[in-house]
């Protein structure tokens, strides 16, 4: 697949003319738009603080799933999904260890070990041993792990742009991130205080 500087930077434009509306480029290059048809989840669906029966736990749970949604439409035709981003992305910011990826992402040692799999399959992961410590895994992107990375990014960053040109300014950002941090603190510490049923 090719995507053109000039098809990004018609994207970039289409996103700021219809904030609503998520730019995407198909396969042939060309601009599209992101309709209720193409996706699990519709772009006019009702808000998620709307839905019966709804509560703080499963509002995150619909949110993630419509995060996912939105990335995975612009990430399509990479052969990376919107949870693989994710783990380039922190490998690219310098975690060199699958342990840093877990405390990180929050994802489960068999999910992660998916990924990484993957992407050396791939051919964008290097994955050596620790010479301190055997059972340890050392990662790196490879060279074409690194182009692949700058791909889904420049893309990625069409997504977030859509999306928090629909937040409003820096301080209402700031403040949704603040609330997300009490969020994942709340959780964390929910978790430490249930039982451990394998003990």
């Amino acid at each position: 697949m090719k995507i053109t500087r000039r098809s990004w930077e018609d994207a970039a434009a289409f996103v700021k003319a219809r904030p609503r509306a998520l730019a995407c480029a198909d396969p042939g290059g060309r601009v599209g738009q992101w309709h209720g048809d193409n996706v699990d989840v519709p772009i006019d669906s009702d808000p998620v603080v709307d839905h019966s029966g709804a509560n703080l736990a499963l509002d995150i749970f619909v949110l993630d799933q419509r995060l996912g949604a939105l990335l995975d439409v612009v990430l399509r035709g990479t052969g990376v999904s919107s949870a693989q981003f994710a783990v380039y992305s922190q490998i690219s910011r310098g975690i060199k260890s699958p342990k840093e990826l877990l405390a990180v992402l929050g994802l489960r040692p068999a999910t992660l070990s998916g990924y990484l799999s993957s992407m050396e399959r791939r051919g964008d992961l290097n994955r050596s041993r620790e010479a301190s410590d055997r059972r340890e895994h050392r990662l790196a992107l490879t060279r074409q792990g690194r182009a692949t990375y700058a791909r889904c990014l420049e893309r990625f960053r069409i997504a977030v742009q859509a999306m928090t040109s629909e937040l409003g300014g820096i301080d209402e950002i700031n403040a949704l991130r603040s609330a997300l941090g009490k969020i994942d603190a709340a959780i964390q510490r929910a978790q430490n205080t249930l039982p451990n049923e394998s003990q």
